[in-house]
This record gives C-alpha cells, sequence and structure tokens, in this order.
C-alpha cells in the first residue's frame, strides 16, 4: 500500500481499534500440548510404561504435535480489526481477511453497546456494539473502549 493513501485512511476513520486473544489461555494450551507430547514421546522409549501404546511412529507424532502446535501459535497472530469511518463499519479478522466486512450506515437499522455474557456480572463479559441490520441479519462487535466506539457510530450515522 503507498504510504500516501494509509494516511488518508488514518485521517479520515473516526475509531480504530485491534483485539486479541488472551495470551494467557494460548500459553496454557501450548503446555498442555506439549506435556501430552512429551508424555507420549517418553511412553515410547521408557519399557516401564507399556501399558500406553500408540500405533504411530516417532516421525507421526512429532508431525502431528508440530502442526498443533503452529495453529496455536497461530492464534498470536489473530486480531480482530474494527475501524469506524465515513463510509461505514468495517470489521475483518487478521490475517485472513485482507478487505473485511462493510456495513454502511444505510444497512444498518439500529444500534447499541451490550454486554454479552451467561451471567449479568460475570467478568467473563463481553462489552460491543450490537448492530440490526435492515436484511435481518445481527452483529455483535466486541470492543474494549465502548464509549468511543459509540460516539464514533453516533458520527458516522450522523453524516
Amino acid at each position: 500500500m503507498e504510504r500516501g493513501k494509509s494516511d488518508s485512511v488514518q485521517e479520515s476513520s473516526y475509531f480504530t481499534e485491534k483485539l486479541g486473544f488472551n495470551n494467557r489461555w494460548i500459553f496454557v494450551l501450548l503446555f498442555i500440548e506439549l506435556l501430552i507430547y512429551g508424555f507420549v514421546i517418553l511412553s515410547r522409549f521408557i519399557s516401564g510404561l507399556s501399558v500406553f501404546q500408540l500405533p504411530v511412529s516417532f516421525i507421526g507424532t512429532t508431525s502431528i504435535a508440530l502442526i498443533v502446535v503452529l495453529t496455536t501459535l497461530l492464534f498470536f497472530k489473530l486480531k480482530l480489526q474494527v475501524t469506524v469511518t465515513e463510509e461505514g463499519i468495517r470489521y475483518r479478522m487478521m490475517p485472513f481477511e485482507r478487505k473485511g466486512h462493510l456495513v454502511k450506515p444505510e444497512e444498518i437499522e439500529k444500534y447499541f453497546i451490550k454486554r454479552a455474557g451467561k451471567k449479568r456480572k460475570s467478568p467473563a463479559q463481553k462489552t460491543g456494539l450490537f448492530v440490526a441490520l435492515k436484511t435481518g441479519k445481527k452483529l455483535f462487535i466486541q470492543t474494549k473502549h465502548p464509549k468511543q466506539f459509540i460516539k464514533a457510530v453516533h458520527r458516522l450515522m450522523e453524516v
């Protein structure tokens, strides 16, 4: 992308945010995966653990573990990018989508900030923008900055 184009996009955006996964859970998942892999490899080499037998070779076990670990490491790069500009609300899951999805102001029927969670005051509650479209679709876009997000959408809808 040219330098001039990225600067003009930055100037016309009302709100931009990138959300990623909680890295603590990714580390826990990696640790569990490596423990399982270590147990499988050790059980193949230690004769006392002959109860646990897998019909998979060392190369097969290592290949499967490598695929699982690399897939888990992909979550470090996975981010939701939300941008509110003059043209609408754009959201995309990086690095999989280049352009993402654009919700134009004329497609929006109603919108408001909402807390989503199973219990009313649960610590796992997520705050985000709820958008009901005229087509009947409903979107929930998570955010860590709900006040700035709703102000940007108000500004978008007034234009």
